[in-house]
This record gives C-alpha cells, sequence and structure tokens, in this order.
C-alpha cells in the first residue's frame, strides 16, 4: 500500500510539472483560458504566477509567452512588443523571429494594425533578413491612399462593359487599354503615324 501511494505522489508531481505545482498548474489556467478567448484572464494568471518566487524556467518562459499572446489578442500589440523586447534582453536564446511574426499576426487578427506594425519593426530591428518578417511587413503596411482622378490622380474607374462599351468601340473610341479597337477582316487600316 505505501508504495502505491508513493507512486500517487509521484504520479501528481509529474502532472504538476515537478515544480511545486503552482506555476505549472498556473499554466494550465492560462492555456485555457487563451483557448477560451478569455485574453484578460490569461494575462492576469500568467502576471501572477509570474509574480511568485522564481520556479521552473521553462514554465515561466511558457507564462511569459502566454501573457504576449493575451496582449496581442486582446489589441495591444505594443504592449506585447515590449514585452517581447523585455524577453529579448531576458531570454536572447529564446526569441525568434518566428515568435515576432506570431505576435505580430495576433494583433492583426484583433484589428490593431499599429500594434502589429509595430511587432513586426522591432522583430526587423533584430532578424532584417528574416523572410516571413519581411513579407509580414509588406502584408501590414498601410495601404497606399487613392487619389482621387479630379485631383489630378490617375482615372481608377473601371472601363464599362456591355452595350455601352459595344457604343464605343464601334465609334472607334480606344478600349480601356489605351490601344484601338480590334481589327476585323475587311476593314480598312490606315498605318500609323510616324
Amino acid at each position: 500500500m505505501g508504495s502505491m501511494l508513493w507512486a500517487m505522489v509521484w504520479l501528481g508531481g509529474l502532472l504538476t510539472g515537478c515544480s511545486g505545482g503552482a506555476p505549472a498548474a498556473a499554466l494550465e489556467q492560462a492555456q485555457a483560458q487563451l483557448e477560451a478567448a478569455d485574453w484578460a484572464g490569461a494575462e492576469q494568471t500568467a502576471a501572477e504566477a509570474l509574480g511568485r518566487p522564481k520556479g521552473d524556467p521553462s514554465v515561466r518562459w511558457q507564462l511569459e509567452l502566454v501573457r504576449v499572446e493575451a496582449e496581442a489578442r486582446s489589441g495591444r500589440g505594443s504592449e506585447a512588443r515590449q514585452q517581447l523586447e523585455r524577453l529579448a534582453a531576458e531570454y536572447p536564446p529564446q526569441i525568434s523571429a518566428a515568435l515576432y511574426a506570431t505576435t505580430a499576426t495576433q494583433a492583426a487578427d484583433a484589428d490593431d494594425p499599429p500594434g502589429a506594425r509595430s511587432v513586426i519593426e522591432a522583430g526587423l530591428a533584430r532578424f532584417p533578413d528574416d523572410p516571413a518578417l519581411v513579407a509580414a511587413s509588406r502584408r501590414l503596411a498601410p495601404a497606399p491612399e487613392v487619389v482621387d482622378a479630379q485631383e489630378g490622380g490617375p482615372d481608377l474607374t473601371p472601363p464599362p462593359e456591355g452595350p455601352e462599351a459595344e457604343g464605343e468601340a464601334a465609334a472607334g473610341a480606344p478600349n480601356a487599354g489605351g490601344a484601338a479597337p480590334p481589327v476585323e477582316a475587311g476593314d480598312e487600316v490606315e498605318p500609323a503615324p510616324q
């Protein structure tokens, strides 16, 4: 019977991460809150666990990642970037370009384009040649403003379709590409001016 009790205690230690139980249990709770889209709850749980005395470094790292993700997913990408920069100073080998790209995507998905761009810029400062960050930078770049044709910009009006387009072609008007209408057999063709 004593060995059965010891086995249960040992198994309980494995299930709680062998780190006193509290940080590992907090990590499980915070991850469950992320799964349930309870960003504030996940951030609070992670922050409280991280405020306790040092525990298992791998559990602490995962709690840090939960906090960053909760901030990004709650639309606070700039705060997530600040956390990433702090983590880069504390855990340099664990910071990757993929972590910046993922965090930026989470902020963008939370309708926080400025925060997402902030995360990408910080990532590019550390990993300037990373293809995923460069691609994310292009994808998250602010859209160029469309200039109104009346203000001297290009005319972005689509070419007419249907009967009115046929009428223009019959009248010899250039098509949308600026070229002359197609020539059919039997049409007289004048040479182009030189």
